[in-house]
């Protein structure tokens, strides 16, 4: 099966970013590797791609995360039959794609391949689906006969899937892979975990930010997270409760 990987960048040159340095030095590489743009600064990053074969599309700024994912699903509908989602800042394996062909083999009814995400020794990814917030899991064994979701960090879907799929544009950063998830666990479709497949995932550091830094990422985190809850069922004294104890803990305590 051919296999693509889409990496989105924003305001970074893609020299820098970890997951394009292993999509360049890695012994098995995807069939097509398509770069989506959504940085604000002029960065160069459309020669990067051409010295390396990539396909690029510049969302001419920051369109949010869900029109860009929209756009890489326009570009590469008729080219793939499977597509990875990366951010730009993880930590790939280099046997990823070799491993992920052979847990597409050997699990055939599957549509989403799910790699283990880890930050900071911790499994962030696949976790405990819960509507306060995701619950980590301690092992993968934790898992088991729980309702599951997942980080888009190295997450593998059959292009066939979006056939009757599409993200919903409403979110811009936040719960774009765990509303997708949701949507899947709905229609029933088939999850395959790799458990062998391990990957490190690297964040912004929060608690490095100014304040209006924090307000800022708070204003996009606040609309994406009513929107999941709502359709999860949460009313809104709940959802409003929540965010006003995040944007305390934000602004007042986490320094």
């Amino acid at each position: 099966m051919k296999t693509s990987m889409v990496i989105v960048v924003y305001n970074k040159w893609c020299g820098d970013s970890y997951t394009c340095q292993f999509l360049k030095n890695t012994k098995c590489p995807p069939d097509f590797v398509l770069v989506i743009d959504n940085s604000t600064k002029p960065i160069d990053n459309e020669s990067y791609c051409k010295e390396n074969n990539w396909m690029y599309h510049s969302m001419q700024g920051n369109a949010g995360l869900t029109k860009a994912y929209n756009a890489a699903l326009s570009i590469l509908k008729d080219m793939t039959d499977v597509i990875v989602w990366a951010d730009d800042d993880t930590h790939f394996p280099d046997l990823y794609f070799e491993l992920l062909q052979n847990y597409i083999k050997q699990n055939q009814n599957a549509s989403v391949f799910l790699p283990i995400v880890k930050s900071n020794n911790t499994i962030i990814s696949p976790c405990i689906f819960s509507t306060k917030e995701m619950i980590i899991a301690d092992s993968i064994d934790k898992l088991a006969d729980k309702e599951i979701s997942a980080i888009n960090s190295g997450m593998a879907v059959k292009m066939s899937l979006y056939n009757n799929y599409c993200y919903d544009e409403k979110y811009f950063l936040d719960y774009v892979d765990h509303d997708f998830m949701r949507w899947c666990r709905l229609n029933s479709k088939d999850f395959c975990i790799m458990e062998d497949v391990n990957l490190e995932q690297t964040f912004f550091a929060q608690g490095t930010a100014s304040k209006k830094a924090k307000r800022i990422r708070f204003n996009i985190y606040k609309k994406d997270y009513a929107r999941f809850q709502r359709k999860c069922g949460l009313g809104w004294f709940k959802i409003i409760e929540q965010l006003l104890k995040k944007f305390i803990y934000e602004q007042f305590i986490s320094d």
